[in-house]
């Protein structure tokens, strides 16, 4: 029997093969664009799931209450874990993690490696496997390593690393490779390249149980089913018994779960959670084009229920037959969209910069969801129809009366229609305006001057000794700044775009100890601000060479004066425990970081160019001289560093990168309005062809009583407008809220115009009407006599 159904369900395929091809189009693109999302959404919301103790792991950080509000810093203090450990029984391990750059060198070669420096309980926490090497023995001894496979190939090519000693000069020490990393699931917040022992840190003994500086990660462990909330409540006591009263009533102590750690730095899971809408509301386009074009046929399929009736077939029999259509489409549709997905999951993973895995469809499980996806849209969207058309009469379909009597299934089509739309409204203006917030963030002017800032990751403690690194690092500097293809250069220990955390406690003029602020501070040259092209607003900028200025003097910007409360700077001064320091100048606000945050106060002191504090080189080029900068920087570099590989950027490049997961959340909303707009056009085309063929005998009546053809086109075009016109105008204040909320995150932002949603209207109805006016014009240039003849 069944055997029957599905033949009986093939043949109507293939006899409508315009009918066909328009719900298997709409189901593939849309399954394969949901099944993309889909993934991409399970392994965002999904992170560090890779590791079983997951849900017990926390990291421990602080808020600072000061005058200016709570502020939240993720770095503590080195005994944090083990002195909670000994307080609380519900903490039952932990491990510190200090990430940072280190100089790696093998026979002589020097690479710059991202590096880990953790204690032995690291692998007892978190569930990083080994490829060579014993986890439960890994890191026993101060001189054993841990490295990534990228690693051990780039150090050691063509050879097995196990037992290879590697160098790392700025920790004095030899370590030996006793284990080697498989791949870290890309969903995975740590990513280990080079662990090493933080004991063997040669300042290790000092920092150990040092509680006045905090500088790195404490992760901790909690016994199962722990209240954390209490936990936390009870951290004022330990707070108390560590610092003086003061720094414990403007401290508390909070637990991150490692599950909500990626999100809160990222905010990954705001942007899954809206490309899964988006991946729904592609299938619910999908469906509802299966579901309009198979009640808009309803005229044909009514006769032959009818007559199958007639013959003695009983309504579940014809459920099932009309059921069985629509799982064959949509299990069709379901293979192609699933092959479709494989081959386009590469360039996906390359776009997002993700490793969602290409053999996914070996793994049961998704198989499985795949499988009842597809079997639900085909239930959904097959079930309506197939029940609407069974349940009329067999008299009235035989006689061709469905469409005359019966107003429920019209009603239906025109709000399927109108949903389809507004979702596709949606999807445009989102486009636009995600757009729109990121070309501002680009284009904002940030207070300084961000285009040719050539920017050389160099420092003093990249050379063999900091005499030597003083020499050549002038010498790269004079040689740079002489130079015609550079108008000015600046040594800064941050720059805006790679701006490090490094915050300390100052109570200004004004004052009291107890309202002491915690306020973000850099060092930097005597060129820096002229060099960014950065406004002094007060007073004056730092003297070369000035030892003065070295010790007695700092800048602020505009930001940190508010936050003071001052309204000069003359005879101001900031008090940093017992020493002193002049307020010299004031800066212009410059955004340091993402204009998604506003510009914090920050105090800038003032250290000579050769000083070992300074992290970069900036070199501003002159317009139009790039090729010649780069070819100078680079030919300086190798004479000053030849062991390490050339290495630079520009400013407004990184800036670039700090927007990254807008443009690329831009990218896949766009590629996907476009896939809606197609499917739900393609569903137009399809339900107007059908409604002009049922209505082709009134089109010759109206042209032989006088119609033009443009009237025909608009009386068929009109409803669909209208329809179009409807979703628009239910989209806008779902648009607004949902967009508002979005733009909210940001501290520098557009405003919502009419603009985004004429834009999205006029483009949403010409492709719409254009595909409708071509099928209603082909009916209205019908020679009316042949279309009288009709039926």
């Amino acid at each position: 029997m069944f055997r029957n159904y599905f033949k009986v369900a093939t043949r109507s395929l293939i006899r409508h093969k315009g009918y066909s091809f328009i719900n298997i189009f709409g189901l593939t693109v849309g399954l394969c664009a949901a099944l993309l999302i889909l993934l991409y959404a399970k392994s965002e919301l999904t992170y560090d799931r890779v590791h079983t103790q997951a849900e017990n792991i926390y990291m421990v950080y602080k808020e600072r209450i000061t005058p200016t509000g709570t502020q939240e810093t993720f770095d503590t203090w080195a005994p944090t874990w083990e002195a909670l450990k000994e307080d609380y029984a519900q903490v039952v391990n932990g491990a510190r993690v200090i990430n940072q750059g280190l100089w790696v060198e093998v026979n002589g070669e020097r690479f710059n490696e991202p590096a880990t420096l953790t204690d032995r309980s690291y692998f007892e926490l978190f569930d990083f496997k080994l490829k060579e090497g014993n986890r439960q023995t890994v890191l026993s001894g101060l001189n054993e390593a841990v490295v990534s496979q990228a690693l051990a190939e780039r150090l050691f090519p063509g050879e097995n690393a196990m037992g290879k000693t590697i160098m790392v000069p700025s920790l004095d020490n030899q370590y030996i490779v006793s284990g080697i990393l498989e791949e870290v699931p890309y969903n995975s917040y740590l990513q280990p390249n080079l662990i090493v022992p933080v004991q063997s840190h040669p300042e290790f003994e000092g920092i150990a149980g040092n509680w006045g500086s905090s500088f790195l990660e404490s992760y901790v462990l909690l016994k199962p089913d722990t209240d954390v909330a209490e936990l936390e409540a009870s951290f004022e006591d330990f707070i108390a018994k560590i610092w003086d009263a003061q720094t414990a009533e403007n401290t508390n102590f909070k637990l991150l779960n490692l599950l909500d750690v990626y999100d809160r730095f990222n905010d990954n899971r705001q942007y899954a959670y809206i490309l899964l809408i988006v991946a729904i509301g592609i299938l619910l386009i999908a469906a509802i084009n299966f579901m309009n074009l198979a009640t808009a046929r309803s005229m044909e399929r009514a006769r032959e229920a009818g007559m199958r009736k007639v013959l003695g077939a009983v309504k579940p029999q014809l459920v099932i037959q009309y059921l069985t259509e629509s799982l064959t489409i949509t299990f069709i549709s379901l293979v192609l969209g699933l092959v479709l997905a494989v081959a386009l999951l590469p360039r996906f993973n390359t776009y997002y910069n993700i490793g969602l895995a290409t053999d996914f469809w070996q793994d049961p499980g998704n198989m499985l969801a795949i499988l009842a996806v597809g079997l639900l849209i085909g239930l959904a969207s097959g079930l309506y129809p197939a029940f609407y058309i069974t349940s009329l009469k067999s008299v009235d379909t035989l006689k061709g009366k469905v469409l005359k009597t019966n107003g429920v299934g019209k009603f239906i089509r025109n709000a399927l229609v109108v949903l389809q739309f507004m979702f596709s409204t949606l999807l445009i203006v989102g486009t636009l305006v995600i757009g729109r917030q990121v070309d501002f963030m680009k284009n904002k002017d940030m207070a300084f001057d961000k285009e040719n800032l050539l920017v050389l990751p160099i420092r003093v403690d990249d050379f063999p000794s900091e005499e030597q690194g003083i020499n050549q690092l002038s010498g790269l500097r004079n040689a740079l700044k002489s130079h015609t293809s550079v108008t000015s250069l600046t040594a800064t220990s941050s720059i805006p775009g790679n701006f490090p955390g490094r915050f300390t406690f100052v109570v200004p003029d004004g004052f009291t100890a107890e309202q002491r602020l915690r306020m973000r501070f850099t060092f930097v040259d005597h060129d820096f601000f002229s060099s960014l092209r950065i406004g002094l607003l007060k007073g004056r900028d730092f003297l070369p060479n000035s030892e003065q200025d070295r010790s007695e003097a700092a800048i602020v910007n505009k930001a940190a004066l508010q936050a003071f409360g001052w309204e000069d700077i003359e005879g101001k001064y900031l008090n940093f425990g017992n020493r002193k320091v002049q307020v010299i100048g004031v800066v212009d606000d410059y955004n340091f970081e993402s204009l998604a945050n506003e510009v914090a106060p920050i105090i800038h002191f003032y250290r000579p160019p050769e000083n070992a504090v300074h992290s970069f080189t900036v070199a501003r080029v002159a317009a139009g001289r790039t090729a010649d900068a780069l070819s100078l920087a680079k030919e300086q570099w190798e004479l000053a560093l030849p062991s390490v590989p050339f290495d630079y950027y520009f400013v407004d490049q990184r800036f670039q990168q700090l927007y990254e997961a807008e443009e690329r959340l831009t990218g896949a909303i766009s590629t996907f309005s476009m896939v809606a707009i197609i499917i739900a056009t393609m569903g137009l085309l399809g339900l107007s062809s059908l409604i002009t063929a049922q209505r082709t005998k009134e089109i010759g009546i109206r042209k032989v009583l006088g119609a033009t053809v443009m009237s025909i086109i608009g009386l068929l075009s009109k409803r669909f407008a209208l329809l179009i016109g409807l979703a628009f105008v239910l989209t806008i204040p779902v648009a607004v809220v949902l967009l508002n909320n979005w733009l909210a995150d940001f501290a520098y932002r557009i405003h919502l115009g009419p603009l985004v949603f004429l834009v999205a209207l006029v483009g949403t109805l010409f492709v719409a009407l254009m595909a409708i006016g071509l099928q209603t014009a082909k009916a209205a240039l019908a020679n009316p006599v042949q279309s009288i003849r009709y039926e």
